[in-house]
């Protein structure tokens, strides 16, 4: 987590300096997904793996942070490295991630499992576009290799981690596990198969319609997160501290 901060702070500095954002993103790229993964690294500890097991996730976060390193000086390169990185990462998540086992249970865990191994599967699809498409700065290809990233992978994680993360950051209540959850994740997942394949297929409309499809569901995602913790505030205030929160 500490090599995603200094990613980020790089990628800031190269901003301030006026390098174009296409060389930019990689840092901006870097900062979260080490960040995510190093999360995700210290969780898979609880199942004990093995010297093997961490010796393939440095092995895959050495390739992507040489790739990083290298898209300055050779693009073409560097580019592809980060791409087979990525790929490396998304195998070593979704075969070591506690995830795996967590989505055979129900409700809340269920879904956030779910949510991973969802992001899980964009980060490899990421990887491989960056591998094929690592030189596009701009165009469908480009937009498809950072949306699978930036979307995909990093908008699941918060799908993931929201009903978590927020009552612990705003001081609130509980957030309880309902069935509509699924409906912004599924509208995402969906947004981003329309944009992918209108945008490789060449169908600019179909692509924009993907692109549409994507905020409709990070509005669904707010808005539905929103209503959620604001009533159960309400039954929380309601009940006080001793109540119980209704099934769901």
């Amino acid at each position: 987590m500490g090599a995603g901060a200094l990613a980020w702070f790089v990628g800031n500095v190269l901003w301030s300096a006026g390098v174009p954002i296409h060389r930019t993103v990689s840092w901006f790229g870097a900062f979260l997904l080490l960040t995510i993964v190093g999360e995700r690294l210290e969780l898979s500890r609880l199942a004990r793996p093995g010297s093997m097991s961490q010796g393939a996730f440095l092995a895959a976060v050495a390739v992507y942070l040489i790739g990083l390193l290298l898209v300055s000086r050779s693009p073409e390169i560097g580019l592809r490295l980060e791409g087979l990185g990525m790929l490396g990462l998304a195998l070593w998540l979704v075969r070591f991630d506690i995830a795996r086992h967590t989505v055979r249970l129900t409700g809340l865990t269920r879904f956030i499992a779910i949510s991973l191994l969802s992001g899980y599967v964009w980060l490899g699809i990421s990887g491989s576009l960056w591998i094929l498409f690592g030189e596009a700065t701009a165009g469908p290809f480009y937009d498809a290799k950072v949306h699978a990233l930036f979307l995909g992978f990093v908008f699941a994680m918060i799908f993931a981690h929201a009903p978590i993360i927020l009552p612990a950051v705003l001081g609130g209540s509980p957030i309880p596990y309902r069935a509509d959850f699924y409906v912004p994740l599924a509208l995402l997942n969906l947004s981003l198969i329309v944009r992918l394949s209108g945008g490789i297929g060449g169908r600019s409309e179909v692509r924009q319609w993907g692109a549409l499809l994507g905020v409709v569901a990070v509005l669904a995602f707010v808005g539905n997160t929103t209503r959620t913790a604001v009533e159960t505030r309400q039954t929380y205030r309601g009940h006080g501290p001793r109540g119980r929160l209704p099934e769901s």
